[in-house]
């Protein structure tokens, strides 16, 4: 069950019957509202500042958990690794309020066990289309729901999150976001996620998952791959490399490039690219200067599948490359996977210097002295196998 306190509801014309037939209809904006940190709105009434709030919905939502997000905006999130780092607990809530006064509060699904349904309807999006066409051919449960400030609809939902956006999932104009604001949050505009009324959560209904596990398949199917995607073992690698070894996008220094690199090593390491975005944008995005919005990194992820089109998803894989041999190849250690990745794109950085034009920086020699010492080390380094061992 889904609960809110009567201060954070707003007053709506619409009936629960109407909530399921239309998301948009759902969502009608009050008129009274104009929210202000600690401050009066329009009708002269006293607003809850963002803290209030948060600690409020964790108080009525105890298995719910939020992170910060920058003031007055829906991105970037003022933690790193959000998704894993959000909490629940009303100390760390008020601790980075205090470092980050009147900030927005992401809810992260993953963790809080809730998948969203999110409805984009504004100017030029056939969200509401995509919506009304599933709700036809399976019907979507009644359950809570937020307004977005561009008239938007999220639908929430408890059960096994996942990760999907657009044609990957539900549909054109239909995500499956990672996270969402919580009712109450603003943007600088004065817009402000608005609930509804108050509903039950639903369960998310089986055909949420059969729907979406077959979107996921035909997309594989469309793109050839040389090994089954997103096994766990590339998986690991990938996370491990976007955390430590892709170069973060920095603006002014080649950071539109920088990114489709990325895009380039997970698809040859047999990522697919729903899951490539879902990753990069949990592991890869906070290290970015300034991050990217979820929606343009998904996009600049795109951009590398389709590009790199003259080999087959997972090409570069031991299991591909030996594909043909008759004897069982063992996948690399991660610190040895994590090289041969900053050569490829140390390749490529150079390749692409290349024909732009850009001299190569000269190679600086290694004294004697010290080559010997990197070659002492390196066998100090190197266990010890006598012959009988193999």
């Amino acid at each position: 069950m889904m609960h809110y306190p009567k201060s954070m509801l707003k007053p709506t014309n619409v009936s629960a019957s109407v909530v399921n037939a239309d998301a948009s209809s759902n969502c009608e904006k009050s008129a009274t509202s104009r929210p202000y940190e600690g401050g009066t709105v329009a009708s002269g009434t006293f607003r809850k500042s963002t803290l209030d709030h948060a600690l409020e919905y964790v108080s009525y939502n105890p298995a719910r958990y939020l992170f910060p997000i920058k003031a007055g905006a829906k991105f970037p999130p003022l933690i790193r690794q959000n998704l894993i780092n959000a909490s629940n607990d009303p100390s760390q809530i008020r601790r980075w309020h205090a470092k980050w006064p009147g900030c927005n509060w992401g809810l992260a699904l993953k963790k809080s066990d809730l998948l969203v349904v999110d409805i984009d309807s504004k100017a030029g999006k056939v969200g509401q289309e995509t919506f009304d066409w599933l709700d036809l051919q399976f019907g979507f449960p009644q359950t809570e729901c937020v307004r977005t400030p561009s008239g938007g609809t999220h639908r929430y939902y408890i059960g096994r999150h996942i990760f999907a956006l657009g044609k990957y999932g539900f549909g054109q104009d239909i995500d499956s976001p990672n996270y969402v604001l919580i009712a109450g949050c603003t943007f600088n505009d004065g817009s402000e996620y608005e609930i509804v009324d108050e509903h039950a959560t639903a369960p998310a209904p089986q055909w949420f998952y059969e729907f979406l596990d077959r979107a996921k398949a035909e997309i594989i199917s469309a793109a050839e791959a040389a090994v089954d995607l997103d096994q766990p073992g590339n998986i690991a690698w990938a996370t491990d490399f976007l955390i430590n070894d892709a170069e973060p996008a920095i603006e002014g220094r080649g950071g539109d490039f920088a990114t489709l690199l990325v895009g380039f090593e997970l698809r040859d390491y047999g990522i697919s690219e729903s899951r490539a975005a879902e990753l990069a944008i949990q592991y890869y995005n906070d290290r970015c200067e300034p991050p990217w919005e979820p929606e343009d990194l998904t996009q600049k992820i795109h951009n590398a599948y389709c590009y790199a089109n003259r080999s087959k998803i997972g090409a570069a894989t031991a299991e591909a490359e030996f594909a043909d041999d008759d004897f069982e190849v063992e996948p690399l250690d991660k610190g040895t996977a994590a090289i041969v990745a900053r050569q490829k794109l140390e390749r490529a950085r150079a390749k692409s210097d290349k024909a732009n034009g850009i001299r190569p920086r000269k190679t600086r020699h290694m004294g004697k002295a010290r080559s010997n010492a990197l070659k002492r080390a390196a066998a100090m380094a190197t266990p010890y196998r006598s012959k009988s061992n193999g």
